[in-house]
Formats: C-alpha cells, sequence, structure tokens
C-alpha cells in the first residue's frame, strides 16, 4: 500500500471564508426580498436565486422553460417589460423598471426589475442578467403619499379660494361700517357717545388695516409669507388700541419688557400671534381679579428671538389638557366666548416660519406662553 498526505487547511479556510460569504450573501437577498436572474440566450436556459422563486411564490424546482416569460405581469407592464428586454437584446440597452405582477398564488404586487446584456467574444449578446426585487412595502407607501399630496394640493386650492372669498365678503362688510360711521355727525354726539364713536371709528379702521394685510397676502402667488424686520412695540401698541376696549372693561394691565426690540417676521403673523395671547390672557381671567399681562422679548443662547406672554389669570391643567392645548376646537373652561381656533392658528403660524411655542402653567396659578422665533443663521 502506498499513500500520502497533504496539507489543505489553507484551501479549507478558503472554502470556509466562501461558504460564510455566500451564506451572508443569500440571507441579506432573502431578508432585502432581493434577488438575481440569468438567462442563457444561446442554450435558452433560466437561472434564478432562491429569493427570485420567493417572489414569484413558485416552488424551487419549477420548470422555468416556460413559452410566456412575461405572463405573470399585469397589463400595460407585461408589454413594457417584454419592449425592455428586445431592447436589450438588439441594441444592449439596460433595464430599469418598477411593474406590477400577479404571483403564483394570486398575490398582486410591485417589484422592481433590473437587467443587462452580456455580450460574447464577437460582440453578440450571449446573456441577461439582472435583479429582481419586491418593492410592495416601498411603492405602496409612494403611492399613498402621492395620493396624500394630491388630495393636500386640492385641499389648498380650495382653501385659497375660500380665503378670496372670505376677505371679499369681509371687505364688504367693514367698508359698510366705515362708510355709515362718516354719515354721522359727531358734533351732535353726547360727549359719552362721542368718545364711544371715536372707539367703534378706531376699531373699524383696525380692520380695514387688517384687511389690507390680509388681501396682500393672498395675493401673493407663492405660498411662502414674506418676512419683515418687525418692531414689536409697534405691533403691541397697535394690538392694544384695537383691544382698548376690552382692557378697559377688564380693567387688565400691559406690562411690556422689551429687551429684544425687533424680530424678522411676517407683520401678520405675529399681530395675530400677540392679538391671541393677550386676547387669551383677557378672557380667562380670575373672577374679580384684574389681569396682569406681561409681555416680554429676549434672545436665547441659540441665537432664537424669544417672545413670552404672562399673565396672572385661571391657568391650565396641563396634566389633563396638556397635550390638545393647541388643538383645533379645543376649549378648557366651561362658560367662556371661546371657540378653540386662536391657539391652534398661532401655532400654526409660528410653525410655518420655522419656529415654535411652548407653554407653562398650573390651575389658579396663570398661564406664560413662550413663543420661539427661527434663529437669524
Amino acid at each position: 500500500m502506498t499513500g500520502c498526505n497533504a496539507d489543505i487547511n489553507e484551501r479549507k479556510l478558503l472554502e470556509n471564508k466562501l461558504s460564510q460569504s455566500e451564506y451572508l450573501l443569500s440571507e441579506a437577498g432573502r431578508l432585502a426580498r432581493m434577488g438575481g436572474w440569468e438567462f442563457d440566450l444561446v442554450n435558452n436556459k433560466n437561472i434564478w436565486s432562491k429569493t427570485v422563486y420567493d417572489i414569484y411564490e413558485l416552488p424551487y424546482d419549477y420548470d422555468l422553460n416556460f413559452t410566456n416569460p412575461y405572463s405573470f405581469f399585469l397589463p400595460p407592464y407585461d408589454e413594457m417589460l417584454k419592449k425592455a428586454v428586445e431592447n436589450t437584446i438588439s441594441a444592449g440597452i439596460i433595464w430599469d423598471l418598477e411593474l406590477q405582477m400577479l404571483t403564483e398564488k394570486g398575490k398582486v404586487m410591485w417589484v422592481r426589475s433590473y437587467g443587462e446584456p452580456v455580450f460574447d467574444m464577437t460582440g453578440k449578446v450571449a446573456k441577461l442578467r439582472g435583479v429582481f426585487m419586491d418593492v410592495e412595502k416601498y411603492k405602496s407607501s409612494e403611492i399613498a403619499l402621492n395620493r396624500s399630496i394630491e388630495l393636500i394640493t386640492q385641499n389648498n386650492m380650495q382653501l385659497k379660494n375660500f380665503t378670496h372669498l372670505l376677505s371679499h365678503n369681509i371687505r364688504n362688510h367693514a367698508n359698510n361700517i366705515a362708510m355709515l360711521t362718516s354719515f354721522i355727525d359727531t358734533e351732535s354726539l353726547e360727549e359719552e357717545n362721542a368718545d364711544l364713536f371715536q372707539r367703534i371709528e378706531k376699531v373699524s379702521q383696525g380692520l380695514n388695516s387688517t384687511l389690507d394685510d390680509l388681501s396682500e397676502a393672498i395675493k401673493v402667488q407663492d405660498i411662502e409669507v414674506i418676512s419683515d424686520n418687525i418692531v414689536f412695540e409697534d405691533i403691541i401698541n397697535r394690538v392694544v388700541e384695537v383691544l382698548e376696549l376690552d382692557l378697559e372693561a377688564s380693567n387688565a394691565t400691559i406690562h411690556k419688557d422689551l429687551w429684544t426690540e425687533k424680530v424678522l417676521f411676517p407683520r401678520l403673523y405675529l399681530e395675530s400671534i400677540i392679538m391671541n395671547l393677550v386676547t387669551n390672557a383677557i378672557k380667562y381671567r380670575k373672577p374679580d381679579v384684574a389681569p396682569m399681562i406681561t409681555l416680554r422679548t429676549y434672545t436665547d443662547g441659540n441665537d432664537c428671538v424669544v417672545l413670552e406672554c404672562q399673565d396672572n389669570g385661571l391657568g391650565i391643567d396641563l396634566e389633563v389638557h396638556g397635550k390638545k392645548v393647541f388643538g383645533l376646537y379645543k376649549t378648557f373652561h366651561e362658560g367662556k366666548d371661546s371657540h378653540g381656533v386662536g391657539l391652534f392658528l398661532t401655532k400654526t403660524q409660528i410653525e410655518s416660519q420655522g419656529g415654535h411655542i411652548s407653554v407653562e402653567s398650573e390651575p389658579n396659578a396663570g398661564t406664560t406662553f413662550k413663543v420661539v422665533f427661527k434663529a437669524k443663521s
């Protein structure tokens, strides 16, 4: 008997590494629902990886020599794939298509098919080789997102038309009020009524001015609202003028603590924000307690301008209402003339410009709203 011993350690190590790499590649394809395929044009032979069989929902021993390879694809994707394959064979053009197919078990799904030519020594296409991937989850999400975008676009258009209509109708009423006030002879009024009429006239002027700003805003075709370098005190004084009657009736006091004088923000939005915050402070005051409202501005450590509105009113139980303070049509105190729209609009206006709003409050301990505007940078 004769024989020999050979050192095969290095070969075995390479075989183990190759086996491990093949396993990892196979698992990656299985988890990603992506497999490879090859079609030999000369020998008319198909080769699929197991993942491709899984996507088609076919057994691994299925005979791939079927007469019509496009029968699994729904119209018009069957003709689309057929034309792409023909172009690859005749002109060497690579295809990359998203197609809808019907699996062997009757499941409709989206797949991605990628194919490219393999040329022989004479430059003729000898094989087709590519990747087949299950993209149902991603394609369904994409379709749902596109539908949502279409719906949002449609709603935005309806809202824009409604805004134009609303602005036009309100302006008619505002103009009628202004016209009626112009007919009144103030000299014939008693002193008390004359003072009241002057205030009505001031409110009417403020309404027309706001409508002018609104009209300018909705005339802009672009959705973006132009920001201005606004002086806080100017806006606050304008709000105080409009709310003069409410402030006097409630004996409210507004204290201005303006460490930062200006902010880059849309004028119409800022006036609306301060108006809503001050109105809420008056509306939700304690019975028989004069409202004390502090409007404070400063710049924080992140170079963001901050506006705080602090009051001594009823406060909000944030443990109960914290998650819906800024929700649409959400109210927190019974018997109050509120509709739950002001804070929702305030939050929307602030966030549309890259800022955010928060609230600190306790029942019967007042409320502080904190508006953080977008950083200057």
